[in-house]
């Protein structure tokens, strides 16, 4: 044990933890479910299915950790964020790259100007 968490435990300091919300996945129908989309997608070409993800990256929030004498307020998350969609088509002939940067409040799929979003696509090479 190093001298800082010794200092912090003599003078009364703790590690604090913001707690969010958390749910677990039932995945007891999981293989059923899996097998049900495979043969689902079995009936399209490959060229005709697609895959997306979209994701966020939040650059302006603060660590959810701090050092503290005493139990410190709740702080609200600043959700400022950039919103990332990556799509491929199963034969990889298709790859899409979208992003946009739209406040946490507007509505899904909104975008308040239209030059804040940039498509790219890239054809397969070979």
């Amino acid at each position: 044990m190093g001298w800082l968490p010794r200092f912090l435990r003599c003078h009364g300091f703790r590690l604090r933890c913001a707690h969010g919300k958390s749910a677990s996945a039932d995945d007891g129908g999981l293989p059923k479910r899996v097998r049900q989309l495979r043969e689902l997608i079995a009936q399209y070409h490959p060229s005709d299915v697609y895959n997306m993800d979209e994701t966020a990256f939040y650059y302006a929030a603060v660590s959810r950790r701090s050092v503290c004498l005493v139990k410190a307020p709740a702080l609200k998350q600043n959700k400022s964020r950039l919103t990332v969609a990556v799509a491929a088509n199963a034969e990889g002939a298709i790859n899409c790259l979208s992003s946009s940067s739209v406040s946490q409040r507007a509505p899904s799929g909104y975008v308040s100007n239209p030059l804040e979003r940039f498509t790219r696509a890239a054809v397969k090479a070979g």
